[in-house]
């Protein structure tokens, strides 16, 4: 929406969204705006088909992109925003974790090994 909000996303990492399609714009918008280039949404469509990122967002992704900015009021709280991803992509990990810990427990992996793991992630 505004080139200026990205300097903020910069603690972002493609990473931390869930969606491979969120991925793939994010990791574009970032390539553009580090390119010097301009971010909007015939830029970024433009680029994208470039790369060969577009057909990968699925059947629609023009709309798909369109889509993503309704609703977003005209001064976002993008550190708000921010939060709230850096948050779900941390649940995710917890959850991935705990998930490899209950494989490992039923291989009987040995405790002290599973829980050492956990406590370490518990430190990031």
């Amino acid at each position: 929406m505004d080139n200026k909000y990205f300097a903020q996303c910069d603690w972002l990492s493609p990473g931390d969204f869930s969606l491979d399609s969120h991925r793939l714009i994010f990791t574009s918008m970032s390539q553009m705006l580090r390119g010097g280039l301009p971010v909007d949404y015939v830029t970024l469509l433009d680029w994208m088909d470039g790369a060969k990122y577009l057909s990968r967002i699925g059947e629609s992704p023009r709309a798909y992109i369109a889509s993503l900015t309704e609703g977003i009021p005209m001064n976002p709280a993008i550190k708000d925003y921010i939060r709230i991803v850096k948050e779900k992509a941390a649940l995710r990990t917890i959850i991935t974790a705990c998930d490899l810990a209950i494989d490992r427990a039923y291989d009987a992996d040995p405790s002290k090994e599973i829980i050492a793991e956990l406590k370490a992630l518990s430190e990031v």
